[in-house]
């Protein structure tokens, strides 16, 4: 049983998140001790354990520990079923922070998954929606026969009441493997090493800016998208304007941004509405972010190459990134504990490059 210290690298949920999906494609147990000990109130907070209630419906896992504060669990993996299930956290607790453990632990289920999952779209410390949708979800799709996503309601903080509904047919299934290295290379092959290194020529840039009902009359969608676009004129290339106002529980507004290119390369950006900022400075800082990006020649942003780590021990893969974050640093890290040592970063001027080496 591996022994995970929680108090790793940036310290945060994310090591057990991340520890869950790799244990259950490994089929290695762990144990995590330490959990967010650096935090202000350490311990498992309810959006792990959501996901740990998710994962007793979707798999045959032994689980111990799983309660609120927690700083410790034990987590024996066992086969991922599929089947449907609904969560409701009853807060305003972050959907696409839970669905970015639950989501590619579907991919590879010995059945079609579908979820019904209310909470928040889009909440701070969480990316929003739409950045989810565009930028994660379609990698994650990679791994599966499909992802259909139908967006009831959005929900903001403090009351949440957003709905999602996910329907995913898994690709390769864990369980029809005899072990570990058999199903890594089945899925090698199918979907081959995640290469991002040559990311083309800029093509166009979406922008989806969007703001509860209440907040129509002030016209913050509007507000917060010629913001951004005024930053990224700069850019020199097309831009497709998405705007909605649409029902919600609390008043609240997010946007994303996403930088389509010719090769290889996807990069987002996203900033989520706060109470006293004005909408024009939440889409600047969206289409800075970005724009610093485009800049240096990353050819993906450093929130998804959060999310890519996992995937890149798998079947390999290599990323080019403005900056490797303690985040990344700490992925990289519990990775390799499931994994092995695959992972080798190089300075390359204004970036960072990373690879992981393909299975054989």
């Amino acid at each position: 049983m591996l022994q995970i210290d929680g108090s790793y690298g940036e310290g945060g949920g994310q090591i057990v998140r991340t520890a869950l999906l790799l244990s259950l494609l490994t089929g290695k147990p762990f144990h995590a001790f330490n959990i967010r000990k650096g935090r202000k109130k350490p311990g498992l907070k309810p959006q792990h354990l959501n996901i740990l209630k998710a994962l007793r419906k979707l798999t045959s896992s032994h689980i111990e520990g799983a309660v609120q504060g927690s700083t410790e669990i034990t987590f024996v993996p066992g086969k991922i079923r599929g089947g449907r299930i609904e969560i409701d956290f009853q807060t305003a607790g972050s959907i696409t922070l839970f669905m970015q453990t639950i989501l590619p632990v579907s991919a590879f289920a010995s059945s079609r998954v579908s979820i019904k999952v209310r909470g928040g779209t889009d909440v701070p410390m969480s990316m929003t929606f739409d950045y989810f949708r565009h930028v994660i979800v379609p990698i994650v799709a990679r791994f599966t026969h499909g992802i259909e996503i139908r967006l009831i309601r959005r929900g903001f903080y403090p009351r949440g009441g957003g709905e999602v509904e996910f329907l995913i047919r898994p690709g390769a299934a864990v369980s029809q493997h005899g072990d570990f290295d058999d199903f890594r290379k089945t899925v090698h092959d199918m979907v081959g090493p995640l290469d991002f290194m040559d990311r083309g020529k800029l093509r166009k840039i979406n922008i989806y800016s969007m703001a509860s009902h209440h907040l129509k009359e002030r016209k913050v969608a509007h507000r917060q998208l010629m913001a951004a676009e005024s930053v990224m004129k700069e850019a020199n290339c097309p831009i497709d304007r998405h705007i909605s106002y649409e029902r919600a529980l609390s008043p609240g507004s997010a946007i994303t941004l996403v930088a389509e290119f010719t090769g290889n390369g996807i990069l987002g950006a996203d900033a989520i509405g706060k109470r006293g900022v004005p909408s024009e400075k939440i889409g600047q800082e969206a289409a800075q972010k970005l724009l610093s990006d485009i800049k240096v020649g990353s050819s993906v942003d450093v929130n998804l190459a959060d999310n890519l780590i996992p995937l890149m021990g798998l079947v390999g893969g290599s990323i080019i990134v403005r900056e490797v974050t303690n985040h990344i640093k700490t992925n990289i890290w519990i990775t390799e504990l499931f994994m092995g040592k695959s992972f080798r970063i190089e300075k390359r001027g204004a970036n960072f490059s990373i690879k992981s080496l393909s299975p054989r």
